[in-house]
């Protein structure tokens, strides 16, 4: 009984641990670099998050969102939007 329980709590667990790694987003952009390179980044209404790779090009998920809700959009969808 109590590998049953241990069981099902790891599976529990470990699906848990699977869906917190996966990044929801509405689209991305990657850009190739080449080294030495300074990164910048400017915006007026955002919560920006950095993370360090190994690599030659940079990836950025942007998260659009209206009423909590997330919006899959392309980047011409939301600039259409935008420009209305």
């Amino acid at each position: 009984m109590k590998k049953t329980v241990l069981l099902v709590v790891t599976v529990i667990l470990a699906t848990l641990s699977v869906k917190s790694q996966q990044l929801d987003y509405s689209f991305k952009e990657v850009y190739e670099i080449t080294e030495p390179t300074s990164l910048v980044i400017e915006s007026d209404n955002s919560n920006i998050e950095v993370i360090a790779h190994d690599g030659n090009n940079i990836e950025v998920f942007y998260t659009v969102q209206k009423g909590n809700n997330l919006l899959k959009m392309t980047k011409d969808e939301i600039e259409d939007k935008v420009s209305n």
